[in-house]
């Protein structure tokens, strides 16, 4: 998937929360990785390439763990055609509004 956003087929988007969450999951232990190593993915493979959206709109209570409404939040502030996500709180929702919420799996597929 990083190929499709470094060379310019899709354009990810990130606010301020979902960075925050983005950092915080990368320390988690078993992913094994250093400060310095944190840094460097952020900002050479994120922040380069991820469009930063101010989130406009919140939204509550529409995902059954309150903690992925940011998502969505970020998504609706960012006019997103899709959320991609491994997430099953999240892609259990299947749509919200215009937004589609899919597997990476079946995004990936859509550009075979």
């Amino acid at each position: 998937m990083r190929e499709l956003w470094r060379t310019g087929k899709i354009v990810p988007l990130i606010s301020r929360e979902t960075f925050d969450e983005l950092r915080r999951v990368l320390a988690y232990p078993k992913f094994f990785l250093t400060r310095a190593e944190i840094r460097s993915i952020l900002e050479g493979e994120i922040l380069p390439f991820f469009e930063v959206v101010d989130v406009s709109r919140q939204v509550k209570g529409v995902c059954r763990d309150p903690a992925d409404d940011k998502f969505i939040s970020c998504a609706i502030s960012g006019r997103a055609d899709y959320i991609v996500t491994g997430d099953r709180a999240l892609s259990d929702l299947k749509r919200y509004q215009s937004i589609r919420i899919i597997h990476s799996s079946d995004f990936l597929r859509m550009f075979e």
